[in-house]
Order: structure tokens, then sequence, then C-alpha cells
């Protein structure tokens, strides 16, 4: 939203967007987690917040994971450099194995 010459996003449309996009997630979660029951996989979701490779650690500890598994979009080089490495970031802190899946 744009106010004057001011950017301005007032608080509770903050906290209404960060909802409704954990919404979607988690909608988004449940729709991929029922495609794999169907196959008869044990799944189970959560959605966390914060940044991403510090959330993913904390789960795989919190919840004494055997395993994190995780995409990455495969990026090298300066947009690397510039954007950084959530699957490395991952891989290094993570309190078990990590299996990354990149781009075909």
């Amino acid at each position: 939203m744009v106010v004057g010459s001011v950017d301005y996003l007032a608080p509770r449309a903050v906290e209404e967007i960060m909802n409704a996009e954990a919404t979607h997630a988690r909608r988004q979660l449940e729709r991929l987690a029922r495609s794999a029951r169907g196959a008869r996989v044990r799944v189970s979701t959560l959605v966390a917040e914060g940044p991403a490779a510090a959330a993913i650690v904390n789960v795989a500890k919190t919840k004494r994971a055997n395993l994190v598994v995780l995409g990455t979009h495969g990026r090298t080089g300066v947009q690397r450099f510039l954007i950084g490495s959530v699957a490395e970031r991952v891989v290094r802190t993570a309190p078990c194995p990590v299996l990354v899946s990149g781009p075909p």
C-alpha cells in the first residue's frame, strides 16, 4: 500500500498476510500428504515460521528427525553468494543426515 510518498503496510495487514500464507502452506502440505498417504506412506506435516534454515534445523532437533529431505534451486556463483543457500546451511547444521534434491 502506498500512502502519499511513503510506503506503509499497517501491522494488522501484515498479520493478515502472514495468517493467509500459513493457511495456504498448511493446505498445500495436507494435499501433498494425502497423496503420499494414498501410496501408503506415513506422513506428518508441520508449518514453522522463521528463517528457513534455522527453522528446519530446529524442527529436526525438536522432532529428533532421522533424516531431513529438501529441495534446492541449484543456484551457483554470484547468485548463491548473494542469496545464500538454505540447503547448505541445513547440511552444515542439521543434527541428522540431509538428502538434497536439485533441479533436473
